[in-house]
């Protein structure tokens, strides 16, 4: 995900300090130094649970051109890094290459990319590995067959364990994010302990959208798994995130994730928005602008007042980590800004597992847990 500096956006609409446009002055009070990019609207997979049914693929790509386009705009705000997530960037590779090394030589780095892994010819191994990239990889692993397939419907375990193995031996910095489904809460620690053998580095993701989501009657499942995760390691994502708040006494309620103040994305046709889920944000009718126009400040303040208002019932939550997904949220209840029941109930069950850790097996003074810190 993006990482951008966030600072106070009041006044925006006053007049722009002298020599400076709106969208200039904007930008250097926001301090944005890193934001996402997304190369593609095209995915060879047809995800059980994927969240781009909420639009029709447009399956086209990033021009060369605005490539260019976007690089200048970069240029012109103090862009240093970005990364690239989803669609499925690797099926514009030819693209994706160009915007690496383009970029790179002009003062922005791409700092990873997300892919379903299944397309990684030996030319981007070695890029990935030039430029010392981060590769998250979106592997299932002993459910993968079940839920991640090809457009032709045939299973995908095989071509990704495969591309995984490569960048292992090819000692590229990658990591595995796994999406849990109601269809196998019962089978985690089996599938940790798979891979686990490939990469330690590994986030755990849970479906509360889809036909598959999880419901209440998957949290026993839920609980003993991860009681068993946590005993073992604070390492895997979301407990990494959970445990290091704690560490830093922070404490999260009703709090909506970075969309449109820490996050950032440029969609493949140069429109600005809140984070990479686009599709969603289309079908929501919200973006923050495009590059030939500006940023839109007025609708881009909308998100930061989302958070000014803890309601009532969430006063009292014990959660160590409230994240509300705005698209979660929209695809499951109908509004963006309501929370999913049974989210919240999984993220207290694991907050209260860490606690129970930290206390029963106190950690080093000072800790800080490592592994995948995003989706």
């Amino acid at each position: 995900m993006a990482d951008i500096m966030n600072t106070d956006t009041t006044n925006i609409d006053a007049a722009p300090s002298k020599g400076m446009t709106i969208d200039q002055k904007m930008h250097a009070k926001e301090r944005i130094t890193t934001l996402s990019m997304r190369v593609n609207d095209k995915c060879n997979f047809r995800c059980k649970y994927c969240f781009a049914h909420l639009d029709h693929p447009e399956n086209k790509e990033m021009s060369f051109e605005m490539a260019d386009n976007i690089l200048k705009w970069c240029k012109q705000h103090g862009i240093k890094s970005m990364n690239v997530p989803q669609k499925e960037p690797m099926q514009s590779w030819k693209v994706l290459k160009y915007i690496i090394e383009k970029y790179s030589a002009n003062g922005v780095m791409v700092k990873g990319i997300t892919t379903n892994c299944s397309n990684m010819p030996l030319d981007a191994i070695k890029t990935f590995k030039k430029y010392n990239m981060y590769i998250l990889c979106s592997y299932d692993g002993l459910w993968q067959d079940d839920t991640r397939i090809f457009a032709n419907s045939k299973g995908t375990s095989k071509i990704v364990e495969k591309n995984l193995y490569a960048l292992k031996g090819a000692d590229v910095n990658f990591g595995i994010a796994c999406a849990i489904t109601k269809n196998n809460t019962k089978r985690i620690v089996e599938n940790y302990e798979y891979l686990k053998e490939i990469n330690p580095g590994i986030a755990f993701n849970f479906d509360t959208t889809s036909p598959l989501a999880i419901t209440k009657k998957e949290l026993p499942d839920i609980k003993k798994a991860f009681k068993h995760l946590i005993n073992e390691t604070l390492d895997i994502f979301p407990v990494n995130k959970i445990f290091n708040r704690m560490q830093q006494k922070a404490k999260y309620t009703n709090f909506m994730c970075g969309a449109g103040r820490g996050s950032y994305t440029i969609d493949w046709d140069g429109t600005f928005y809140p984070c990479y889920h686009a599709p969603a944000w289309k079908k929501m009718g919200i973006n923050l602008g495009n590059i030939h126009d500006g940023v839109n400040w007025k609708e881009k303040a909308k998100f930061r007042q989302y958070d000014t208002k803890t309601p009532d019932k969430c006063k009292t939550c014990p959660t160590g980590l409230c994240g509300i997904c705005y698209v979660n949220s929209y695809d499951a209840m109908g509004d963006m800004l309501m929370p999913i029941p049974v989210n919240c109930e999984i993220f207290r069950i694991l907050t209260a597992l860490i606690k129970k850790r930290i206390r029963d097996n106190p950690p080093p003074k000072h800790k800080q847990a490592g592994g995948l810190k995003a989706k």
